[in-house]
Formats: structure tokens, C-alpha cells, sequence
């Protein structure tokens, strides 16, 4: 049997309302030329029922059953088994339009690309689709293959500029890779069990590799907003794991001779500060006193305090984010947890009426 032209891994884990849909998004593909690799990840729900349903309904879909060891672990189990020239991944709760991976396809076996990134689509407040690019506009259409552009891109994917600019998406579903890059330099994921943005690491090495880079100007990834998502839950390590990967970052940027990514990781750890500081208030059910004991300690933590003063003297930080900056060095933990209280509230309010919405 003569090898695929692409390779779908899709980890599956407690997405039974929307596997189906995933899965039928890619059997409707103009293409037919691919295999799917179903890696369900110990799902508790009827997932796996619905997994082992489409490897009887369709030849080209095969499935592993597997101990929960999270995202990236999966996928990586989903890497070892590719055979496609080019492999992708897709989310269980995600689906695509019926062009998409003919669309990356022919843009990177017509420019024999090693990587080819395309936008995706989001739902806005009114489940309307709004579509985000993943690189600058510039970039759009075009090829890179001078290496040293190549090379900035792994700068660029951890955070956008002070401007909100110059940014490369480090999300691995929004791109098709050729399959050889991975398994000849033994690229694999991070567990996010051990770090966060498991995608980051991943895609900074992969550029390393990489001769020829494309963005297509075709998007078709529709990302979908899932509350039950393991992202959006209370996690007690998160902000010791946002240390290690920061240090991580540090450490792989010296590594890869990288400009200009001080600014960028500080950016980054702001960012995910904020997650920190919000998972306290809107998922945490401690008691306000314990989670402005947990507030106090994240804030005053010395890497939160090293990568606020870059942010401060570099004017990194918009007049919000300058509000909470100041809160937090005047050690205004109670007003923290009344403003991120009141605004996850009426954010909470806003997806419930998404929710309420037709289910695309």
C-alpha cells in the first residue's frame, strides 16, 4: 500500500460533543489522499466509542487507546506512527472546511516548502466567524528562504512586539509539515504537564530545521471555543510551570543565538501572569482569602517582579496593564481580587450567551 500525502493526528480526550464533527470535516476533504491518526488519550467519555465507530466506517483511519499523559504526549504517540510526506495535527473540538488541506497542499508541494502556516477562523461575541491571520500581513503569500529570516521567526513566535506586531503563531494547527524534518531531527513535544504552551518549544526548534518556510494566503482551521477545555480549568501549579518554561525560553533562545527576545519572553510571562492571577479568581474555589494569599505570593515572586521591571523601563505595557502593575507594587491584593472578580464575571456572562448561540 503506497504511502499517504498527509498525515492527520488528532488527540482525542473528553470532546464527545464534538469529535464527530472534527472527524466528518476531514472525511468531506477535497483530497482523499491521507490518513487520520486518532490517539485517544484514556478519554473518560464515549470518545473512544466514537474512535474505534470511524476506524470500521473508513480504512484510512486507524486509532491507539492510551494511558492520559495529556496534549502533548499524544501527539507525539501520533508522530511516531505517521507515514503521509507531510503530517498536520488537529484538535478534537476543532474542525476544517473541505478545502483546507488541499489549499496548504498544493502551496507547499508546488514551492517544496518544509512548513507551510495559514491563518484560522474564531468566533466572535455573536458566533460569527472572524478570521485571525497567525503572521504579519506582509508575510502573507510569501516564501522565506533566507535562513537568517527563517531564524527570527523563532523569536518571533513566543509574543508579538511592544506594538502588538511582528509576531509568527506557534500553533501546530495551522501548518502542515514535511514529515522528515520531525522524525530525522527527533523533534517532539513537551508535556504541558511540564510546561506551558507545549507548541512553543516545538516550533522554535523546528525553524532550526527548516530550509524553506511558506504562508499561505488560504485559511480554513476553524478554532472553537470549548469550555470544558483543560486550558480553562483551575490549575494550582500553572504559575511554577510558567517559570520553568520562561526559564526554559531563556535558555533555548541563548541556545539558538536569538535578538531581541527579552523583551519578547517578558511580554510572554505577563500574558500568562494574568492567567495566573484570573484562574485564581474565576476557577479557584478557595475562599477570597486563600486566593489573595495565592495573589500576594505569585506577585511578589522574584521573576514576576525581574520581567515587570523590563516591561516598565522598555514601556511595555498598555494603560490597563499599567493599573494592574501599579496595584500589584502597592501591594493592593484585595482591589486585584474585586477587578479580576467583576471582570470575569461579566466575561463569564458573554460566553454563556455564546453558548446559547447556534452551535456551528
Amino acid at each position: 500500500m503506497s504511502k499517504p500525502l498527509l498525515s492527520i493526528i488528532v488527540p482525542v480526550y473528553k470532546t464527545e460533543k464534538f469529535l464527530n464533527r472534527c472527524i466528518d470535516s476531514i472525511l468531506a476533504q477535497s483530497i482523499k489522499d491521507y490518513e487520520i491518526i486518532l490517539v485517544d488519550d484514556g478519554s473518560p467519555d464515549e470518545s473512544p466509542i466514537i474512535c474505534d465507530y470511524y476506524v470500521e466506517k473508513d480504512s484510512r483511519i486507524k486509532v491507539i487507546h492510551k494511558q492520559n499523559q495529556g496534549l502533548g504526549m499524544a501527539r507525539n504517540t501520533g508522530i511516531r506512527l505517521v507515514s503521509g510526506k507531510y503530517l498536520t495535527f488537529l484538535d478534537s473540538d476543532d474542525f476544517v472546511e473541505n478545502d483546507y488541506y488541499e489549499n496548504l497542499l498544493t502551496f507547499a508541494e508546488d514551492n517544496d516548502l518544509d512548513l507551510c502556516v495559514a491563518g484560522y477562523y474564531i468566533a466572535d461575541t455573536e458566533r460569527k466567524q472572524k478570521k485571525v491571520n497567525t503572521v504579519e500581513q506582509d508575510l502573507i503569500g510569501k516564501i522565506l528562504i533566507n535562513q537568517t529570516q527563517i531564524s527570527e521567526l523563532s523569536a518571533k513566535v513566543i509574543c508579538p512586539n511592544f506594538e502588538g506586531k511582528d509576531f509568527f503563531s506557534a500553533s501546530v494547527c495551522f501548518s502542515i509539515f514535511n514529515s522528515d524534518i520531525l522524525i530525522n531531527n527527533n523533534l517532539f513535544f513537551d508535556s504541558e504537564r511540564s510546561f506551558i504552551s507545549e507548541d512553543l518549544k516545538f516550533t522554535m526548534c523546528l525553524f532550526h530545521y527548516c530550509q524553506k518556510v511558506g504562508v499561505s494566503e488560504k485559511g480554513g482551521y476553524h478554532y472553537c471555543y470549548n469550555e470544558e477545555s483543560l486550558s480553562r480549568g483551575y490549575n494550582p501549579h500553572r504559575f511554577e510551570l510558567l517559570k520553568k518554561t520562561v526559564q526554559q525560553l531563556e535558555e533555548l533562545c541563548v541556545e539558538l543565538k536569538l535578538d531581541g527576545y527579552i523583551e519578547r519572553i517578558a511580554l510572554y510571562f505577563w500574558i500568562n501572569f494574568e492567567k495566573c492571577l484570573n484562574q485564581e479568581v474565576r476557577y479557584s474555589k478557595e475562599k477570597q482569602h486563600v486566593r489573595i494569599s495565592n495573589i500576594k505570593k505569585i506577585s511578589e515572586d522574584k521573576m514576576t517582579q525581574h520581567q515587570l521591571t523590563i516591561l516598565i523601563n522598555k514601556n511595555g505595557l498598555n494603560g490597563l496593564q499599567k493599573i494592574l502593575c501599579m496595584l500589584i507594587y502597592n501591594k493592593c491584593y484585595l482591589l486585584i481580587d474585586f477587578l479580576l472578580t467583576l471582570y470575569n464575571f461579566f466575561k463569564h456572562r458573554w460566553h454563556i450567551k455564546i453558548k446559547n448561540k447556534k452551535v456551528l
